[in-house]
């Protein structure tokens, strides 16, 4: 955990998502998913050191409400 960084004084802090390469994510898969489902743990993946995605885990009532709101904007389009 990092310390917020403005000037107001309050116990606030801001995760910093850890970096993991693509070939450690492959061999570590199991345990990088562990900790983001046990943890809620956050990951930047990175290729080449850069980064190339995001790691993190999921809400089930967002998951739920964001495929309802997919199908919902989907369906005029199936209309047509």
């Amino acid at each position: 955990m990092v310390k917020c960084g403005h000037k107001y004084s309050h116990k606030a802090t801001v995760q910093v998502m850890a970096r993991v390469g693509v070939r450690e994510l492959k061999n570590q898969a199991t345990e990088i998913i562990r900790d983001v489902r046990e943890n809620r743990a956050k990951y930047v993946v990175t290729y080449h050191g850069q980064p190339v995605a995001v790691l993190l885990p999921v809400d089930e009532a967002w998951l739920e409400a964001e495929a309802e709101r997919a199908a919902e904007a989907a369906e005029p389009a199936a209309r047509k």
